[in-house]
């Protein structure tokens, strides 16, 4: 004899299609909390990674870098400390007082073999309202971040299956967000590479031959104060001046000894009186000795 109604049977049959159903999203729901958790990780690794290739420092000589140090600098940073000097160091917004202090950095440092070193770093401007845009995308993430780490299961008990439904589709769209992230941290890399190898033609080009051994590149306005030519004529006075003058001809030997490649032709210039006027920089004074020769004299203005 049966002893269920057809409404008993049906409703039995629906809480076990519900149970099934319930067991089925909870486990989608961990699938997606893995994929979520593991793709923050991929994220922080790789910002981690770009980080510390982002500024490279050392000397050529001797084949020493910095990139060790910064890799451990950044081993131990939370995911808050890295994407604050991404959007503080690496990404900054493009201001007028940067530009300018940009145009004032400029030095060429001593060329002698021991004091070889070299620094490349990467760095990306956006407007202001993009940087801020930006900024705050990336805080929206680590904001993810902690809310999937440390409050998930508080908010999202999985206690039935409506909640399980919630569950399920706030981690379809953290995972989105985490993924765009990840793209975006992909894209800014891919463009750092395309630098990297522009700036690798021009270093094995003759231009930044002659930037390097001239101070200026072939076609450009001449910054005479940053050239090797006038650095070694300003030298030349801390060792030859009498009374706040220098003699031009123990001068010229005196640099041809320090830096035999050094000469005013590859500034344009048929001497080095002529140099002398073209850079603005230095005074000028002939003296007549008793022999009926010219002695010309210089001092720095």
């Amino acid at each position: 004899m049966d002893w269920h109604s057809p409404e008993r049977n049906q409703e039995t049959k629906m809480s076990q299609n519900e149970d099934g159903e319930f067991i089925e999203i909870r486990r989608e729901v961990i699938e997606l909390m893995g994929r979520c958790i593991l793709n923050l990780q991929k994220y922080e690794l790789g910002m981690k990674q770009f980080l510390a290739t982002s500024e490279i420092s050392g000397n050529a000589s001797k084949g020493l870098s910095n990139l060790a140090q910064r890799r451990k600098r950044y081993s131990g940073r939370t995911l808050g400390q890295l994407i604050g000097e991404f959007t503080g160091d690496y990404v900054s917004p493009d201001t007028q007082q940067d530009r300018n202090e940009e145009l004032d950095s400029g030095k060429i440092g001593d060329s002698s073999a021991e004091a070889i070193s070299f620094q490349m770093r990467f760095s990306v401007r956006l407007s202001e309202e993009k940087h801020a845009e930006l900024t705050e995308n990336l805080r929206e993430l680590v904001t993810l971040r902690n809310d999937l780490v440390h409050h998930f299961l508080s908010r999202h008990p999985l206690s039935d299956l409506a909640d399980c439904i919630a569950a399920k589709k706030y981690l379809i769209e953290s995972l989105e967000l985490i993924n765009h992230h990840i793209k975006q941290l992909h894209e800014f890399g891919s463009n750092r590479e395309s630098m990297k190898e522009s700036l690798a033609t021009f270093l094995k080009s003759e231009d930044f031959s002659h930037f390097i051994t001239y101070g200026f590149s072939p076609g450009q306005p001449i910054d005479w104060a940053q050239t090797p030519v006038v650095g070694h004529l300003k030298a030349a006075e801390i060792e030859l001046q009498n009374e706040g003058w220098t003699e031009l001809f123990s001068a010229i030997n005196w640099i041809r000894s320090q830096a035999p490649h050094l000469s005013p032709k590859p500034y344009q210039c048929r001497s080095w009186r002529a140099l002398l006027r073209a850079s603005s920089l230095f005074e000028i004074r002939k003296e007549q000795l008793e022999n009926g020769t010219t002695k010309v004299l210089y001092r720095s203005l």
